[in-house]
């Protein structure tokens, strides 16, 4: 059934620059879930790191293994050994909402990483062991 509401133009490149469909960098999230956009080149606290998408093993989405997907993937964004990032960052992630949609075949779950210390003044990206002091 064609839409009611069809696009006048092409979707080509729109995440790719300052796009606002694109997740880029945030200020604090509220308590309600909310990510507040932020420039990546300034003051900012949280990145979005990527997608994590379960393999076929998974049949179910846990905290488990969410945790563990999404550390991967801010592991490779920040040129950090997935051991390392817990000293710098904390994860979290937004998953697909409700089996519904899991069985729609959104699989992706979106993974960010969090400074809860210093703030960050640029992209988390590549940034490894300089981008932040370990705290223990």
């Amino acid at each position: 059934m064609p839409s009611s509401n069809p696009r006048a133009n092409s979707l080509s490149g729109a995440l790719t620059g300052d796009s606002p469909f694109r997740y880029t960098c945030f200020t604090d999230p509220t308590e309600s879930g909310d990510l507040p956009p932020a420039s990546c080149t300034g003051p900012h606290d949280t990145e979005f790191a990527g997608i994590w998408r379960p393999g076929p093993e998974v049949e179910k989405l846990t905290d488990d293994n969410t945790d563990a997907g999404c550390l991967s993937t801010v592991s490779r964004y920040v040129g950090l050994p997935e051991g390392d990032v817990g000293y710098r960052f904390q994860v979290f992630w937004l998953t697909p909402e409700g089996e519904p949609e899991w069985l729609a075949g959104r699989l992706g779950v979106l993974c960010f990483l969090h400074s809860p210390g210093p703030v960050l003044n640029s992209s988390a990206k590549g940034g490894g062991r300089t981008l932040l002091p370990a705290a223990r």
